[in-house]
């Protein structure tokens, strides 16, 4: 099953502020949902389809778990694939830890998508997302000599482990390597790894691991 980069998860205490920075550098807002004391969230992005999602309190239960144990941050990074459950169920046959299982998010009586989590190493959480009936609005590609989001980076105390988690797992490949060995054993640097729909043309997104 293949696994594409959907979209950047951020907690933020101010969403209007936090978007605001990234409005300055060129990003587009898509998708604003707020409701007071229930939820607010915002979409945007700039430059390729991934989007940056941002979340204001109150926040989401797992979302409130992580923030007991991590700062304001990037959260999450979400990979949409045809089969959440199936992809939910091979990843904890694999001893992947759950953040969360399969739920439906439902309007109307219409199911629009699916999502379930699951734990890196590291403690980022990865949202796995299917889409069944909804049309998500998402940027395009324009001049190349514009601002336009192009990977997300996260710190490692293992890098081959890392490097191993997201490539066996999700099917990442690599596209870069900017390593060294060190001399007590281990490997320094950083690796940059794509989904096998990278294109420069509208899906020119990475995970770089550091």
């Amino acid at each position: 099953m293949d696994f594409r980069f959907d979209h950047v998860g951020f907690l933020s205490p101010d969403v209007d502020y936090s978007f605001g920075v990234y409005r300055a550098l060129g990003c587009e807002l898509t998708e604003r949902t707020y409701r007071r004391g229930v939820h607010d969230v915002a979409y945007g992005g700039a430059g390729t389809d991934v989007l940056l999602e941002f979340q204001g309190p109150p926040l989401l239960a797992e979302s409130d778990e992580y923030l007991a144990r991590q700062p304001w941050s990037i959260e999450r990074v979400a990979l949409v694939c045809d089969d959440v459950e199936s992809a939910y169920s091979r990843l904890m046959a694999a001893g992947v830890l759950s953040a969360w299982e399969p739920e439906p998010f439902v309007v109307d009586g219409v199911t629009l998508a699916v999502a379930a989590g699951v734990w890196s190493p590291e403690g980022l959480m990865i949202d796995l997302v299917e889409h069944r009936d909804v049309a998500v609005p998402r940027p395009v590609r324009s001049a190349r000599d514009d601002l336009a989001l192009h990977h997300v980076c996260f710190v490692t105390p293992d890098l081959a482990r890392a490097e191993a988690f997201w490539v066996e797992h999700f099917g990442l490949v690599k596209t870069y390597d900017f390593t060294a060995p060190l001399p007590e054993g281990g490997t320094q640097g950083f690796v940059m790894l794509s989904d096998p729909f990278f294109d420069a043309d509208g899906h020119e997104f990475s995970l770089e691991i550091i």
